[in-house]
């Protein structure tokens, strides 16, 4: 009898002991979540605090630069160099610090990075004629084997690259008009007009992936959807935001090819000369690479006209991004808006801010 209570005590004890142990296990979950709650809350009042830093570092960024490229005599083959902390001398400074907050909370610091590239390195894409374009073309299709391409190999590209800028309805021989498009799983239909983006290769017959064979990729697009090594190479190379003048100081593989026609034997000269260790053979590229450039009606310079800025702010885990690209108001392809003129004419022009807004985004990449 005395054996059979003290049993009866052992399960209410365990029983207890796991009502409290249930209990303990919901109350640190319900804790859980409401520090994630809470921690989202602030995260999003943070993200408003950290787009001041942004902008701010962007401030920075700019001024930074303009002063650079006052200097750009004495710099004009090191514009690649070119860093915003080490310039503005504020390498390991806290933001705080760099923006006068002192009475800012210390225990979690902020972090910030800018990522400087510079577009003026690029062709500009709104100027390539068909010859161009078609030689282009040829090389990406050709794969590895591009030494003796011509235009004809890249006609089935040029083809369905041009149904979908032009105005009419025509197919061209390998070409896709509103009929293949709007036939696809996902219809839409070309624009007909030139192209704006990057992005739009995306959509182009023959340049994305094929939606019609699921196993067959597109030159900039595999079969995945991701971007071909081709693609990445077309986008360093090649701009939508730079109409004017070129820098030449540091050309990619696929420029020189450009510039080269795409030559096999000039292509391995040339970077031969680039990678060489004298000085004066290095000079006899950049003379020659100019040379290649004037055949083409290219002008080169040795200023940033197109700067482009990706900046990150983090405090915590709340993150702000800014991409921006800008254009230098000196430049020689930079464009006065209508209607400016005169007021232009009355304008103190050394107040004038050194670069003007093409594209800016807030918390997402910039679509090219």
């Amino acid at each position: 009898m005395i054996f059979r209570q003290k049993a009866q005590k052992g399960s209410i004890l365990i029983f207890v002991l796991g009502l409290i142990i249930l209990i303990s296990v919901i109350s640190i979950r319900l804790m859980e979540e409401t520090t994630r709650e809470l921690r989202h809350v602030t995260q999003t009042f943070r993200k408003d605090e950290l787009r001041v830093y942004a902008y701010s570092c962007l401030d920075l960024a700019v001024s930074g630069l303009h002063e650079w490229n006052s200097v750009a005599n004495a710099l004009e083959n090191h514009h690649e160099c070119f860093d915003v902390k080490r310039w503005s001398e504020m390498w390991g400074s806290s933001l705080e610090t760099l923006l006068g907050d002192e009475n800012e909370d210390q225990q979690i610091p902020i972090s910030w990075n800018i990522n400087f590239t510079d577009e003026t390195k690029k062709i500009p894409i709104t100027n390539l004629e068909k010859k161009e374009w078609s030689k282009l073309f040829a090389y990406f299709m050709s794969k590895d084997n591009w030494s003796n391409i011509s235009e004809d190999d890249g006609e089935a590209l040029w083809d369905s690259f041009m149904d979908w800028e032009d105005k009419d309805t025509d197919v061209r021989n390998d070409g896709a008009e509103d009929e293949y498009y709007e036939d696809l799983i996902f219809s839409y239909f070309p624009p007909n007009r030139k192209v704006r983006s990057f992005r739009e290769f995306r959509f182009i017959r023959g340049f994305g992936m094929s939606h019609v064979n699921q196993e067959k990729s597109g030159v900039f697009f595999d079969d995945q959807g991701y971007e071909t090594q081709d693609f990445v190479d077309f986008k360093n190379t090649f701009s939508f935001y730079n109409d004017g003048e070129v820098n030449l100081s540091n050309p990619t593989n696929l420029l020189i090819k450009f510039l080269a026609d795409f030559d096999e034997f000039l292509f391995e000269e040339l970077v031969d000369l680039k990678n060489s260790d004298m000085e004066s053979e290095r000079e006899e590229f950049r003379s020659k690479i100019e040379e290649l450039a004037g055949k083409r009606g290219i002008k080169t310079t040795k200023q940033v006209n197109f700067p482009r800025f990706e900046i990150k702010i983090a405090k915590g885990k709340a993150e702000f991004q800014l991409h921006c690209v800008l254009q230098n108001g000196k430049s020689s392809g930079s464009k006065s808006k209508p209607g400016n003129q005169n007021n232009n004419k009355n304008k103190d022009q050394t107040n004038d801010y050194p670069f003007s807004i093409l594209a800016l985004k807030e918390n997402e990449n910039l679509i090219d």
